[in-house]
C-alpha cells in the first residue's frame, strides 16, 4: 500500500500508520475535540460536530487560524489586531449536528444510490480550497474521459 502523504510503500500487512512519516494510511482524521476517528473527507466530525481541521477566524480582522497548524501566539486571541478567534457561525458544533442530521436523511441515501450504481465520486474536502478545486476538478476530468 501506498502513503498518500509521501508515496512510501508499506510492505507490512495491516499497518495502520505509514513507517515513513507517521500518516494513517487508512485515511481517517482524529477529531481533536472527541478523538473519534473520521472520513478524511469530513470537514467536520459525524460523531461530535467539531470542525476537524480546528479552523478559527478573527472577528475584527478576518484572519484564520488552526489549532495545529497556524495556532495564534495567545489562545483565544488574533496576533494581527488582537482581537478574539472564534468559531464561524456555521461551524458551531450545533448547526453541524444538525447538517448531519439533515445528511443522514436526505442526502446520504442519494450518495448511496450514486455509489451502488458505480456513478459517485468522492472528493477530499477540507484540503486548501485551490487543492478541493483542483481535486475536484481532476475527477470530472477523468470521469469525463472515461
Amino acid at each position: 500500500m501506498l502513503c498518500k502523504k509521501c508515496g512510501a510503500e508499506t510492505l507490512a500487512e495491516g499497518a495502520v500508520y505509514c513507517a515513513q512519516c507517521g500518516n494513517r494510511l487508512d485515511g481517517k482524521i482524529q477529531c481533536h475535540n472527541c478523538n473519534q476517528f473520521n472520513d478524511g473527507i469530513n470537514a467536520f466530525c459525524v460523531y461530535c460536530g467539531t470542525r476537524i481541521d480546528g479552523k478559527s477566524v478573527c472577528k475584527n480582522c478576518g484572519a484564520t487560524y488552526h489549532v495545529s497548524n497556524n495556532p495564534s501566539k495567545k489562545e483565544g486571541i488574533c496576533d494581527e489586531c488582537g482581537g478574539a478567534l472564534e468559531m464561524r457561525k456555521d461551524d458551531v458544533p450545533e448547526v453541524i449536528r444538525h447538517r448531519l442530521e439533515v445528511y443522514n436523511e436526505q442526502t446520504k441515501p442519494l450518495k448511496d444510490f450514486y455509489k451502488e450504481r458505480d456513478l459517485l465520486v468522492t472528493v477530499k474536502g477540507c484540503d486548501e480550497v485551490d487543492e478541493t478545486k483542483d481535486a475536484i476538478l481532476k475527477a470530472l476530468r477523468e470521469t469525463i474521459e472515461a
